[in-house]
């Protein structure tokens, strides 16, 4: 089922039922129910907790989310996009050695 903006034609589950308005600039038409997530699944799926994903979108932090009513939704290609925009770590090579493993520092007596 397409969304067209506007109009909502949804499960009652979801808090919205046929002929209420969604926010103006919120959805695209392309967009469905089905393809947005909660932030239950978005908490599972990136391996945070609730709480971490809630003090994210608080913050301006973490991925895009979109207001529907009183409910959070998240586009699966906006969790991905953040996903890769997020900073990496290492080189995936390994350091190289000082020289200094298992010698001893001299100590004052």
């Amino acid at each position: 089922m397409v969304l067209i903006r506007g109009q909502l034609d949804r499960d009652p589950a979801f808090g919205y039922v046929r002929g209420q308005v969604a926010p103006k600039g919120k959805l695209g038409e392309e967009d469905t129910m089905e393809t947005f997530m909660n932030e239950t699944q978005v908490s599972e799926k990136i391996q945070v907790s609730l709480a971490c994903l809630r003090r994210w979108r608080h913050l301006g932090e973490g991925p895009q989310f979109v207001k529907v009513g009183p409910l959070v939704r998240y586009r699966p290609e906006a969790i991905a996009k953040w996903a890769e925009a997020l900073p990496t770590g290492g080189s995936g090579h390994r350091a190289k050695s000082t020289g200094m493993r298992g010698r001893r520092l001299a100590t004052s007596v």
